[in-house]
C-alpha cells in the first residue's frame, strides 16, 4: 500500500500521545479477527503514529476509536470484504505454525514454498543459522496466535467496520498484550534474540524523512524499544521471512540454487495437489531456459475427444526483486513473454489441421510479486488463453477450466 502524508486532523490528534504505546494498540488490533477487513487502515495509520506522536500520554479507548475512524476516512475506500482466512497454517517437517494472512496475496502459500525449500537444501552450514532464524520467527507468529486464542484457518469479519466494535472497546487497555515480548518472554518461548534482531528496527527510524514507514515494517515488522520487542506488523512476518531467505541465499552467491530448488518444490507441489477437483499426480517437469532466465514446463490433458487443456507452467525469477519487492512485478517479463509466445505459436502450428478446442492455461509459480504478460492477438478462435497463479489453480475450479467440463 502507498504511504500517505499525515492529515492535519490526525497529526493534531496524535501529537500528544506516546508513539510506541499507541502504535502497539494498533498492532494489537491487527491481530483481532474482528478487524480482518480493516487491515488497510490499520497498516496505514500505524507508521504515521510512530512518526508523528511525540509525547508520553496513554491513548484512551475513545481516542483510539477516533484515530480508527479518521484513518478510515482517508483510506477506508480501499477496504474490501475479506476473501480469505484471517489465520493460515505453514509447517516444516516437525511443526505447524499459525501465520497471519494480512493483505498479502496467498501469503501462507508462498511462504510455505520457501519452507519446503529449506527442507531440501543441505543440512549444516551455511544454512543452519538461516533455518534457525526462520524457525524462531514462525514460533513468534505462533505465540501471538496462542496468546489471542487463535487457531489456523480462522475467519474474521467479512466486511469492514467504520468504528471499533464494543467487543474491542471493552478490553482496549490490554489489546496490545499479544504482540509485546520482553527478553525473558523470548527466553521462555525458546526464541534467540539474535533471530528477532534480523527483523527489528528502532523507533527513531520512523522519524527519518527519507524512510517509508510502511515499507520498513514489511521488511522489519518488529520495533525494539526499552528492551521490549513490539511485533507491529504480525501479518508481514511471512513476506519478511521470504525476503530474508532470498537475501541471505543471494549473499552466499547461491541465487541460482534457490531458483533450482524452487522449481523442484513446485514440481512436488503439483504432483501432490488435486486440481479442478479431479486431477492428481500432475506431472510438471521444468526445463531451464537461459535466454528467458526462468524455468518452464508444458503439459497437456485431454478432457474429451475434441477438448484439450495445455498447461504452460512457468516460474518467476529473482531479477529486479529489489524494485518494490512484493509490490513489484517480474523484472524479465519481456523475455519470459517471448518464450511463452514461442511455445504458443508451436502449439498453434501443431494443432492447425485439427479441430480441437484448446485452452492454453498459463500458470505462474512465483514467490509473491506480480507477473505481467502480453499475449499475441493472432490466435485462432479454437484456442483460448488464460492465466492463473499456482495457488489459484488449486482452488475448487477455475471458471475457464470448469467451462471445459460443461
Amino acid at each position: 500500500m502507498e504511504e500517505f502524508s499525515c492529515p492535519i486532523e490526525l497529526e493534531q490528534l496524535i501529537a500528544n500521545l506516546d508513539p510506541i504505546k499507541t502504535a502497539a494498540k494498533i498492532a494489537g488490533l491487527c491481530v483481532c479477527p474482528e478487524m480482518q477487513s480493516n487491515q488497510g487502515r490499520l497498516e496505514w495509520v500505524l507508521p504515521i503514529i510512530l512518526k508523528y506522536a511525540k509525547s508520553t500520554n496513554e491513548v484512551s479507548a475513545d481516542l483510539l476509536n477516533k484515530i480508527f475512524i479518521i484513518a478510515g476516512q482517508n483510506v477506508g475506500y480501499k477496504e474490501d470484504p475479506a476473501e480469505d482466512v484471517f489465520t493460515s497454517n505453514v509447517h516444516n517437517y516437525k511443526n505447524n505454525f499459525v501465520l497471519f494472512e494480512g493483505l498479502w496475496e496467498s501469503n501462507a502459500f508462498y511462504t510455505q514454498r520457501f519452507l519446503d525449500i529449506l527442507e531440501i537444501i543441505p543440512h549444516g552450514q551455511p544454512f543452519a543459522n538461516l533455518k534457525n532464524v526462520v524457525f524462531d520467527m514462525l514460533t513468534l507468529s505462533n505465540t501471538i496466535a496462542k496468546r489471542k486464542g487463535l487457531t489456523r484457518y480462522m475467519t474474521g469479519n467479512e466486511y469492514p467496520v467504520e468504528a471499533l466494535p464494543d467487543s474491542i472497546m471493552s478490553h482496549i487497555d490490554y489489546i496490545h498484550s499479544p504482540i509485546v515480548f520482553s527478553s525473558s518472554d523470548l527466553q521462555d518461548i525458546g526464541i534467540e534474540k539474535h533471530s528477532i534482531e534480523n527483523f527489528s528496527c528502532c523507533f527513531q527510524n520512523f522519524l527519518d524523512e527519507n524512510i517509508n514507514g510502511e515499507s520498513l515494517l514489511r521488511e522489519k515488522p518488529i520495533v525494539k524499544h526499552n528492551n521490549c520487542y513490539y511485533v507491529m506488523f504480525a501479518s508481514a512476518i511471512g513476506i519478511a521471512l521470504r525476503r530474508y531467505i532470498i537475501e541471505e541465499i543471494e549473499s552466499l552467491g547461491l541465487i541460482d540454487l534457490l531458483e533450482k530448488k524452487m522449481a523442484e518444490v513446485y514440481s512436488v507441489y503439483f504432483h501432490n495437489t488435486v486440481f479442478a477437483a479431479q486431477w492428481r499426480n500432475f506431472p510438471v517437469k521444468f526445463k531451464y531456459y537461459k535466454e528467458s532466465q526462468t524455468y518452464i514446463a508444458v503439459n497437456s490433458i485431454s478432457i474429451t475427444d475434441n477438448k484439450i487443456i495445455i498447461f504452460i507452467v512457468f516460474q518467476d525469477n529473482f531479477v529486479s526483486k529489489e524494485i518494490e519487492w512484493f509490490e513489484g512485478f517480474n523484472g524479465s517479463s519481456d523475455k519470459l513473454c517471448e518464450k511463452i509466445v514461442e511455445i504458443i505459436y508451436a502449439i498453434k502450428e501443431e494443432q492447425k489441421e485439427k479441430k480441437h478446442e484448446i485452452l492454453i492455461q498459463l500458470v505462474s509459480c512465483g514467490w509473491g510479486r506480480g507477473i505481467m504478460l502480453s499475449m499475441p492477438d493472432d490466435i485462432p478462435e479454437n484456442i483460448t488463453i488464460d492465466h492463473v497463479s499456482a495457488p489459484d489453480l488449486a482452488r475448487p475450479c477455475p471458471k475457464r477450466v470448469l467451462a471445459y467440463f460443461l
